[in-house]
């Protein structure tokens, strides 16, 4: 387990230092309002093309890590393989012919973006699915392999639009994900038919049955979910302005970069919680997942407590003051939201690990509702994008406690016990510490005085773990004596 987190960790800080570089560069050359309307327009096809499958994948997901022979596993992943694939088609036609997001053309200048949003859903599919194989038979290196291919050729597209025309706008985006999309489904297509087998293997009545009984209601839950994580920009276009979607996007997509290590544990987490349930090994579930909410804990909390401080100094310093004014502050705001959500994200795993997808559904539907209610009422009254966060923040938090709630009639995952004191105290005091260097320092942050004063706070947090004897340094790094007790 602990060489797949390896290899997932290395493939997401790739991710992150891409994003970190190219996302303050497509800002600026797009402008905000451009930027904003990307946010929007793509937000949408995504939400649409990640429930394109209908969530027919789940028996594959469920089953295809205990499935050692070649034959069985095609078994499992064709029929759901071609039926996405054919609802890749339909969403292609439907896109191509119909204005298929209305309410945008008024805002795009070209008309040919329509055509490139239809071809996302066509060439989606087969990614998606390369990624889930290589995923759910354990395949982490193909998998991570996928995905950090798959920004590296989307970036070197945009370079190559940008110096070949001096400029980007939202078409040149959209060719880059389909030039990316394809090329990624096309050098991984040999390794994926060595680990199945094509043949005309299509649903039978009973396996549709299933798939369509469990995995319905998780395509529901990442459609509550879609509304949850998107429709916070739809309620700012109305009540404020596109530019504004933009700060708040940015700020969005900066929080996402600590999601990104819940996603990182669950890749490995999904497939090692589904054999243990297959297996009968169920007191170890709730112990695999502990320990992976606090791994995820001991990073997020030091980070929400460091963005309260530095947040707009380094938001000020990545894109432009106005972004550090108007997005900086409500960074503290959405990292404490991401640590309540990915603690839901990690003990989903267990749910679904249970085949509990109903219930899941209905909590889903039930944090939408208020996310939204809370966004229109927060937003009419204090006209501010941190009402939108406080707004996700209040929705986050409702959702793990409801997801806790459910878990604990299965297993018992400790999270809230004395570890997370610790963590806690240790971040809290690094960020005073710091805070009281920034008020000795000069009133405005230079670049060299962030970099110091954000390593100033990684080693007062890291010496502080060590004082109070935090055992999580132990879980995190068991090669290193001083931090076994």
């Amino acid at each position: 387990m602990r060489s797949n987190i390896i290899i997932t960790a290395v493939a997401r800080l790739l991710s992150i230092l891409m994003t970190v570089i190219s996302l303050p560069i497509i800002i600026r050359i797009l402008g905000e309002n451009d930027y904003g309307l990307y946010v929007l327009i793509f937000g949408f096809v995504t939400v649409i093309a990640g429930i394109s499958n209908l969530g027919l994948g789940y028996h594959a997901m469920r089953n295809l890590s205990s499935r050692v022979p070649i034959g069985e596993k095609s078994s499992l992943f064709l029929p759901q393989f071609y039926t996405h694939c054919g609802l890749g088609v339909l969403l292609f036609v439907v896109a191509q012919y119909s204005e298929f997001i209305p309410g945008f053309s008024a805002y795009v200048s070209s008309g040919g973006i329509w055509f490139y949003v239809a071809s996302y859903f066509l060439v989606y599919p087969i990614h998606s699915q390369w990624g889930l194989l290589f995923k759910f038979t354990e395949n982490h290196l193909l998998f991570n392999l996928v995905t950090t291919l798959l920004q590296v050729i989307y970036l070197t597209v945009l370079s190559y639009f940008y110096f070949r025309y001096s400029k980007l706008d939202l078409n040149n985006l959209f060719i880059a994900h389909l030039v990316s999309f394809v090329l990624v489904s096309l050098i991984f297509s040999p390794a994926a038919c060595k680990i199945i087998e094509f043949s005309r293997t299509f649903y039978s009545k009973k396996s549709f049955l299933y798939d369509a009984r469990h995995g319905l209601p998780l395509v529901l839950i990442v459609v509550m979910e879609a509304i949850v994580n998107v429709s916070d920009r739809y309620v700012i276009n109305y009540y404020l302005s596109i530019d504004k979607v933009a700060h708040y996007a940015l700020a969005a997509t900066l929080v996402s970069m600590l999601l990104m290590l819940p996603r990182l544990l669950t890749v490995v987490l999904e497939p090692r919680v589904y054999k243990l349930v297959n297996e009968g090994n169920f007191s170890e579930v709730g112990q695999v997942v502990s320990k992976a909410s606090l791994l995820f804990l001991v990073i997020g909390i030091p980070v929400t407590i460091g963005s309260y401080f530095l947040g707009q100094s380094l938001v000020s310093l990545y894109v432009s003051q106005s972004m550090g004014q108007s997005a900086g502050p409500i960074l503290w705001i959405l990292n404490l939201g991401a640590c309540f959500f990915g603690l839901a994200m990690l003990q989903t795993v267990i749910l679904l690990s249970y085949e509990k997808t109903k219930p899941l559904f209905l909590i889903n539907m039930m944090i939408a509702v208020i996310n939204v209610s809370l966004n229109v009422m927060f937003l009419k009254f204090f006209m501010h994008i941190g009402a939108a966060a406080v707004a996700t923040l209040i929705s986050y938090m409702i959702q793990y406690f409801a997801i806790l709630s459910l878990v604990r009639k299965f297993t018992e995952v400790e999270v809230w016990n004395k570890e997370l004191v610790k963590i806690f105290m240790a971040a809290l005091l690094a960020g005073l510490v710091m805070s009281l260097s920034m008020e000795l320092g000069a009133s405005d942050v230079s670049l060299t005085a962030l970099c110091l004063l954000i390593l100033e706070y990684i080693m007062i947090y890291m010496v502080s773990l060590v004082i109070l004897k935090s055992s999580i340094l132990g879980i995190a790094f068991p090669s290193i004596k001083i931090f076994r007790r």
